[in-house]
């Protein structure tokens, strides 16, 4: 693993422990959009261990799921996470009448750490 994908899964840790905290103290909304990050991060490092960088979210999860998904290389629940989750932060950050409770929070969570163990063992 190099020293960018590393950052990048770093990062990605670091927006779930803050999601975390966010969503037990009353701010499910605002973990939600930690979350979305931490997919980013974790897909960015998988597609930098390709040799590809994006500037944009959605090519970022264009081009995971045609590496990644399609491939069979990780399982396509893990790009179906990364899309609802890009449409959740959407709603959050732009829409003040979207209703996410901390437990819709704890189960995007759980999917969070096992998308980034499974990158892990894929960068390993």
């Amino acid at each position: 693993m190099t020293e960018e994908e590393a950052s990048l899964l770093a990062q990605a840790r670091r927006n779930i422990a803050a999601a975390r905290q966010l969503a037990g103290t009353g701010f499910p909304d605002i973990a939600a959009s930690r979350l979305y990050y931490a997919l980013l991060y974790t897909a960015s490092a998988l597609l930098v261990h390709e040799g590809l960088r994006h500037s944009s979210h959605r090519a970022v999860l264009s081009a995971f799921g045609r590496y990644f998904t399609r491939t069979g290389r990780l399982e396509p629940r893990f790009h179906r996470l990364l899309l609802d989750t890009f449409r959740l932060r959407q709603d959050v950050d732009y829409t003040i009448t979207v209703r996410i409770t901390s437990q819709d929070v704890t189960d995007i969570l759980e999917e969070a750490e096992e998308f980034l163990a499974a990158a892990k063992a894929e960068l390993d």
